[in-house]
């Protein structure tokens, strides 16, 4: 193949491959109808101590706004969406018609949606309905703690309830009653939301005759 000089100070177009045993250095742009190969390619000037020498095969240093690679959708191309690295070393994904990043995640390992300074490890934010769950089927949210017991919020067919070790503690049902249990399971109180009435002792799932009805000794 013919040789190839090193450094381009104009435009350089191919329709082939452009191959070269040395640093291709350019000030204008590059393009090609086939392929550019490149063991490690880097775009934008690194600046931090080190960064020469990254691993991986390819290094694109952020623009002063953050954006570093810019997607496009198929058709139109009337949204956009970047991904960089800002000014404080957070890692952000960014609707450029808002330029508002939509995820974050921290150069403390946190991840915010719709927040840029997450302080959890999962932070998010919203105006409206900011966090919703859907699902075919029952679902829990776990609360482990190590060394002590472990909580859940379950949503079922019937209601949610708050559980400790899969036994229910409390629970709100569909029926808009709210019933605390004791250590095995079993109702001892509940609150009729239809009726307006307070039941507690045995036999719950009988309507309560008093607006509020003790049972048992």
């Amino acid at each position: 193949s013919p040789a190839v000089p090193s450094t381009f100070d104009t435009p350089v177009s191919a329709s082939g491959f452009i191959s070269t045993d040395s640093n291709i250095t350019a000030s204008g742009n590059i393009s090609s109808s086939g392929e550019i190969r490149s063991a490690t390619m880097k775009v934008g000037t690194p600046i931090a101590v080190g960064a020469t020498s990254l691993t991986g095969s390819l290094f694109v240093k952020a623009d002063a706004n953050g954006h570093a690679i810019a997607i496009e959708e198929a058709g139109t191309g009337n949204e956009r969406y970047t991904i960089g690295v800002n000014t404080v070393g957070a890692l952000t994904f960014t609707n450029v018609a808002s330029d508002t990043p939509t995820l974050t995640i921290g150069d403390n390992n946190k991840v915010g949606i719709g927040t840029t300074a997450p302080t959890a490890l999962l932070e998010v934010r919203g105006d409206s309905q900011p966090l919703a769950m859907f699902s075919g089927s029952s679902y829990t949210i776990e609360f482990d703690h190590a060394g002590q017991e472990k909580f859940d919020l379950s949503h079922g067919t019937s209601g949610l309830y708050f559980r400790k070790s899969n036994v229910i503690l409390a629970g709100v049902t569909q029926n808009h009653d709210f019933s605390v249990f004791d250590s095995s399971g079993t109702g001892y109180a509940n609150f009729d939301g239809s009726a307006k009435k307070v039941h507690i002792g045995g036999n719950l799932t009988s309507a309560p005759p008093a607006t509020l009805h003790l049972s048992g000794s």
